[in-house]
């Protein structure tokens, strides 16, 4: 399995601590998925352990690919309680993020479902490549346990 991802965080990846939706999409079958951060997180767990592959991030003109372990934190309330009412809102919108409504304002903010939770990501390494009709722009980063090794590379 590999995948493409888009995941929508409180933050760039230097200092993010929530992920507040992850939709991914396999490579090879063109299946999109649109799960709930934990189940996200254990499908990229599951290409890691089958197959290693690398997932690949890309928006519009940045392409981001991280190698890395991601894990469910378990204590999530600590994190909950530092959410204010708008934010933990966005966590209880009916019908379920991406399914089609009749107008814009078409959702509610009451569902009892549970689809809080963070997420843990141990990066290996991460390779981000900014496209541009002016010269395209790439680097590397190779994480360790106490640094990290930043190189540039050709596009």
């Amino acid at each position: 399995m590999r995948y493409i991802f888009d995941i929508e965080t409180n933050g760039f990846l230097d200092e993010c601590d929530t992920a507040h939706c992850i939709v991914l999409k396999d490579i090879d079958t063109n299946e999109i998925h649109k799960l709930d951060n934990k189940s996200a997180v254990k499908k990229l767990e599951e290409a890691e352990k089958k197959e290693r592959e690398r997932i690949l991030y890309q928006k519009q003109k940045l392409q981001v690919q991280i190698d890395g372990k991601a894990s469910i934190v378990e204590n999530k309330k600590t994190y909950w309680d530092k959410l204010n009412d708008k934010q933990r809102d966005d966590y209880k919108i009916i019908p379920f993020p991406g399914k089609k409504i009749s107008f814009a304002k078409d959702y509610e903010f009451n569902s009892s479902d549970d689809r809080f939770e963070v997420i843990n990501i141990k990066f290996r390494q991460m390779d981000i490549l900014e496209l541009s009709s002016t010269g395209h722009c790439r680097a590397k980063c190779i994480f360790t346990k106490n640094s990290r090794k930043e190189y540039w590379v050709a596009p």
